[in-house]
């Protein structure tokens, strides 16, 4: 079964529900979002710090765009990211993929307080590099690899908010400016090193914080 099926079973959910009734009542928005991730990598850094690295950071840059939309009464939506860091001698990247409902009854006179449930898929990778023993070039060339990748799976339960300018300029249009949440790891999944099979490696649930600076339009 693929990685995503849940997450694309989940975003299905409102057509299912509600048929393909041509009568129905239809909105649709986007929005780009740029911000920030932190993470709990304890499982792996504790692998890290005896082999002698430094610790994966737990801040990552993350930024992404995304669509929702409206039928009748559900209003959903999906979005992508990309997410990573770079340090001395482990940088990293991933993907994101969210897909969630959302609520947008929280109203001020000039703001929209939009609560998110959701469930993210991300695929994330690390790039270890070890010092070269190599004593010249030729035997650099021929050595065994300087560089390890892990990779890392997980699925989490999205709970996020969102907060919008309402109705700008009476265009009927609501603006996001800002979004905000945490990811709850729904297995304490294991590391794995690319290319291989190995049984012993150090778990996760990366559960994370992360918040960004929003653009777009919601209807």
């Amino acid at each position: 079964m693929s990685r995503f099926t849940l997450p694309l079973l989940l975003f299905l959910v409102p057509y299912t529900v509600l048929g393909q009734d041509s009568t129905r009542d239809f909105s649709g928005g986007w929005q780009l979002f740029a911000g920030g991730q932190f993470a709990d990598y304890s499982g792996v850094n504790s692998r890290l710090t005896v082999a002698g690295y430094d610790k994966l950071k737990s801040a990552a840059y993350e930024f992404g765009a995304g669509i929702s939309g409206r039928i009748r009464k559900v209003r959903f939506g999906i979005d992508g990211s990309f997410i990573g860091g770079d340090q001395a001698a482990v940088s990293s990247s991933g993907f994101n993929l969210h897909i969630y409902t959302f609520s947008d009854k929280i109203r001020t006179h000039g703001m929209i307080f939009s609560p998110q449930l959701g469930i993210t898929s991300q695929l994330f990778a690390i790039d270890i590099t070890k010092p070269s023993t190599a004593t010249n070039f030729n035997a650099a060339l021929t050595s065994d690899p300087n560089r390890v990748q892990l990779t890392y799976y997980n699925t989490f339960l999205d709970i996020g908010m969102v907060i919008q300018l309402r109705n700008v300029k009476h265009s009927g249009a609501d603006l996001p400016i800002f979004r905000f949440g945490y990811r709850y790891g729904l297995e304490n999944a294991a590391w794995q090193v690319r290319g291989g099979d190995l049984p012993d490696g150090p778990h996760d649930r990366a559960g994370n914080f992360y918040l960004a600076a929003a653009i777009g339009i919601i209807r």
